[in-house]
């Protein structure tokens, strides 16, 4: 049962399911680090339906209120699919919920690989307490080889892949950030969530999403970045 809430708070709190975290859905609720943001202010989190999309404008059903948002071209659209750990390459830019040990390390308990060019919410905090892992943290940063680690209180690390190497427990990598890096075991069996560029040709009526909002002028709110869900 842990072990499946702590793959359910990192589904959803990581990227293609935050909404489902804390508030009901028709309520925005506040973006992780794993999301991209301002550097003054944090998106809000709507999940939804597509109804009606254009080039510079998308409306979805929230619990069956309509919501819309601006669009530009500064809105990052991703599309989410299912992965393994061998997705994990060298380079590349990632989001982990992990299980820090006394010394540290951490033991991964779901991944999320962002597209080439895409870095979100590097650094350290707090992730939110869970039911599951009472002292959850959120790390962003760039990976390279690491070693395994036990399990404790749950993290988030983000970051770009630098190193992998093949351990007992799985995938072994470090994941750095500024300031800091910390060391990550992947296990074989963990979730992996792949994250492709998308366009808004791909936000078709019925299209499950997740909206990240900023307010915009006029009262507008301004679409940060939407990610296409399962």
């Amino acid at each position: 049962m842990t072990k499946t809430l702590l793959r359910v708070s990192a589904s959803l709190c990581v990227l293609a399911a935050l909404a489902a975290c804390g508030p009901k859905p028709s309520e925005p609720v506040a973006a992780s680090s794993a999301t991209p943001s301002p550097a003054s202010v944090q998106p809000q989190l709507t999940p939804g339906v597509v109804v009606t999309a254009s080039s510079t404008e998308l409306t979805i059903n929230s619990s069956d209120t309509p919501a819309t948002f601006q669009l530009s071209p500064a809105t990052t659209i991703m599309v989410a699919h299912t992965g393994t750990v061998a997705d994990i390459k060298p380079g590349g830019f990632i989001g982990t919920t992990n299980v820090p040990a006394a010394d540290g390390t951490g033991q991964s308990t779901e991944v999320h690989i962002f597209p080439q060019g895409v870095k979100m919410g590097e650094g350290d905090r707090p992730m939110g307490a869970t039911p599951a892992a009472p002292a959850s943290r959120m790390t962003n940063g760039t990976v390279s080889a690491a070693a395994p680690a036990t399990a404790s209180a749950t993290r988030m690390t983000n970051g770009s892949v630098g190193a992998v190497a093949n351990a007992p427990a799985g995938l072994a990598m470090d994941v750095a950030y500024a300031g800091g890096k910390r060391h990550i075991v992947v296990p074989a069996d963990t979730p992996v969530m792949v994250m492709s560029s998308g366009t808004t040709e791909l936000l078709k009526p019925g299209t499950k999403v997740l909206v990240g909002h900023v307010p915009g002028a006029n009262g507008d709110r301004d679409a940060t970045f939407i990610n296409i869900t399962p």
